[in-house]
């Protein structure tokens, strides 16, 4: 596989009787690896400033002794969804989880520790767990990935439930559920080839071509659910249809409560190295989702992950607005207040600084997500 540029997924050809192999845009199904193998080396701030290990406000940062940025900010994300943090802990506490389900455990644990404000819990074991099967990439993990890979591996610890049972992984994980599918159509008639799964991200590129990058999020998130012609990577000749056309789009027919949309900066330069693409892309603070699906919805953006440095090293960063009102900058251990044009401004901070990740809430859902009714047990 190119990382973060194409993914080869092969789908009967009925008619031939055969199997055809296409290539297929990356669409972030589980299993086709990292989108990108962002170093977190975690390179000085650019203030200069030793990190802090107290907060000069009322949230709590994570530490990091060993390259755990990356993981770091998918857990601050993850921790300021009150609706699925409480749920988690309430499930851990009330003894449903069990001791096999060490993911599960080890994040509830995490969110513990954040709420009573202990600033030496980190995310080792954590990134240990969701990364074990990128070891070649050492701890060099892209914290879009991370996201994917911790969800999968909660809903597998979470298993199917009995038949006479609610459902616990839709009142943990449904917040993040939207209905995906891979479609490929033939030009002969004969039936079209489709692949549908739940999916826990919604993924774009933000290249449109060679050295061509799109001008937004939204250009970038309409153009990853476009129809696009794709080739046919069989080499034997079919004598019975002949040359075969085939479209393929992927598509998004429900959308979740909470949408993790990450933008893959994967390109290629002109030596034919394969480097993160550096340019800022505007993303907006309201997104109207039918340019990605029929079932739409309007958008607010909370959070926003951002890698600074190159494919080789760098470092992540997180903001994020609790409340949907003031913003704060989650830089490991420190933590503190920003203004909006911090968030937005990214080219400001400097040609390295790119917003990789965004969170958005369905706003109609907003205050069922930040304010759940039921408060989660303290054990």
């Amino acid at each position: 596989l190119a990382q973060g540029v194409l993914s080869s997924i092969v789908l009967p050809r009925k008619s031939a009787g055969r199997a055809r192999s296409v290539r297929f845009p990356h669409c972030g199904c589980a299993g086709l690896g990292p989108s990108l193998a962002m170093a977190s080396t975690d390179l000085p701030s650019r203030s200069g400033e030793p990190p802090r290990t107290r907060c000069d406000n009322e949230y709590t940062g994570l530490a990091n002794p060993d390259n755990l940025c990356c993981m770091n900010v998918v857990v601050q994300a993850l921790f300021h969804i009150p609706a699925f943090r409480e749920r988690l802990i309430a499930a851990v506490a009330s003894g449903g989880v069990p001791e096999a389900n060490i993911a599960t455990r080890e994040l509830a644990s995490l969110f513990r520790a954040l709420l009573a404000g202990d600033h030496t819990a980190d995310c080792r074991r954590l990134l240990e767990l969701c990364a074990e099967e990128l070891a070649a990439f050492d701890r060099q993990n892209d914290a879009g990935e991370l996201w994917l890979r911790l969800l999968h591996k909660l809903h597998d610890e979470e298993g199917e439930p009995a038949p006479a049972t609610p459902s616990s992984r839709q009142s943990l994980l449904g917040l993040f559920e939207s209905e995906q599918e891979n479609r490929i159509v033939y030009d002969d008639g004969s039936e079209p080839d489709v692949e549908r799964y739940t999916g826990f991200d919604v993924r774009c590129q933000i290249l449109d071509g060679p050295h061509r990058t799109h001008p937004s999020l939204v250009a970038a998130l309409t153009a990853a659910v476009a129809v696009k012609e794709v080739e046919n990577l069989d080499s034997e000749s079919d004598e019975d249809c002949g040359p075969l056309n085939m479209t393929a789009q992927h598509c998004y027919v429900t959308l979740p409560k909470v949408m993790w949309v990450v933008l893959e900066r994967g390109g290629f330069d002109d030596e034919g190295n394969f480097i993160k693409v550096q340019k800022h892309v505007p993303y907006p603070e309201r997104l109207d989702a039918s340019c990605i699906s029929a079932a739409g919805g309007s958008y607010v953006l909370q959070s926003v992950v951002v890698h600074r440095g190159s494919l080789r090293d760098g470092h992540y960063y997180a903001f994020i607005r609790p409340g949907l009102g003031q913003w704060y900058r989650f830089d490991d251990a420190n933590v503190r207040a920003c203004e909006a044009c911090e968030v937005f401004d990214l080219a400001e901070e400097g040609a390295s600084d790119t917003a990789m990740a965004f969170g958005y809430l369905l706003a109609s859902c907003a205050d069922e997500i930040l304010r759940p009714s039921s408060p989660a047990p303290s054990g």
